[in-house]
């Protein structure tokens, strides 16, 4: 995913799924940080409508 954002980094985050089926983000080593429902994160188990920040950008994950 592709986020025009000045603050974000060209790496800043990836998600992809556990052994158990659960989606994991994980940043990347970010300049300005992840956040998930405004809490700073390095690894994150989504769950569904949880906001995601990467820069200035939020993202809501909707699980189905």
């Amino acid at each position: 995913l592709l986020i025009d954002d000045g603050y974000a980094s060209s790496q800043h985050a990836q998600i992809s799924m556990d052994q158990f089926g659960n989606c994991r983000l994980y940043d990347r080593g970010s300049t300005n940080g992840t956040l998930c429902n405004g809490v700073r994160v390095t690894e994150y188990v989504l769950q569904h409508g949880v906001v995601i920040q990467i820069g200035s950008t939020q993202l809501r994950f909707l699980a189905q």
